[in-house]
C-alpha cells in the first residue's frame, strides 16, 4: 500500500513539468537508427550515448564514425557501454574512439578479483541525447538491432524520440 501512495504522489507532482515537448514512437530499426544518426550528426552542443551492447560491426562503425566526426568538430561526445553487453567488442574499438576525443566509460568492467554477484549488476540502458533530442528504447548498437537496409538483421523493437525543453 505504501508503494501505491508514493506512486500517486509522484504522478500528481506537476511543479517540475515542462511544456512544449514532443514524443514520437519509432517502431522500426530503420526509423530508429536514421533518427538517432541524424541527431548525432547534427549535434552542436553535446552528444551523450549509453548502450548495453555496442558492437564493432557495420552498425557500431556507423555510430563510431559519427561520434569521431563530432569530437573532431569540438562537440563533447560521451559514450557509456556495458562491459558484459559489449563483451564481444574488441577493446581497441573503444580505445580508438577515446583517442579520437570521445569520452568513453566501461560500466562495471569484469574482474576476476570481484565477487561474482557484482558481475550481474549491468547497465541495460539504451539511450542517446544530442542537443534538444533524446532517444530511449530497446535498440542496442549492433548489427542484430540494425535495419536490413544498413546491413543488419532487422530485429523488431521500439524507441521513443523526445524533443523539447524536457530533454535539456
Amino acid at each position: 500500500m505504501e508503494e501505491k501512495r508514493d506512486w500517486r504522489n509522484y504522478c500528481f507532482r506537476t511543479e517540475n513539468a515542462v511544456n512544449g515537448n514532443a514524443v514520437s514512437l519509432l517502431k522500426s530499426g530503420g526509423e530508429a537508427y536514421c533518427a538517432m544518426l541524424e541527431a548525432l550528426r547534427g549535434a552542436r552542443k553535446y552528444a551523450l550515448l549509453e548502450f548495453y551492447a555496442f558492437s564493432d560491426d557495420s552498425a557500431g562503425r556507423l555510430f563510431a564514425e559519427a561520434m569521431r566526426a563530432k569530437a573532431a568538430e569540438g562537440v563533447p561526445v560521451y559514450l557509456v557501454y556495458d562491459s558484459v553487453g559489449s563483451i564481444r567488442t574488441d577493446r581497441n574499438f573503444f580505445l580508438e574512439l577515446a583517442a579520437a576525443g570521445v569520452k568513453t566509460a566501461e560500466f562495471m568492467p569484469i574482474s576476476l578479483w570481484r565477487p561474482y554477484r557484482n558481475w550481474i549488476k549491468r547497465d541495460h540502458r539504451k539511450l542517446l541525447c544530442a542537443d534538444g533530442a533524446a532517444f530511449v528504447g530497446g535498440f542496442n548498437i549492433t548489427s542484430d538491432d540494425a535495419p536490413k537496409s544498413l546491413g543488419g538483421r532487422g530485429w523488431k523493437d521500439v524507441l521513443a524520440a523526445l524533443r523539447g525543453p524536457a530533454v535539456r
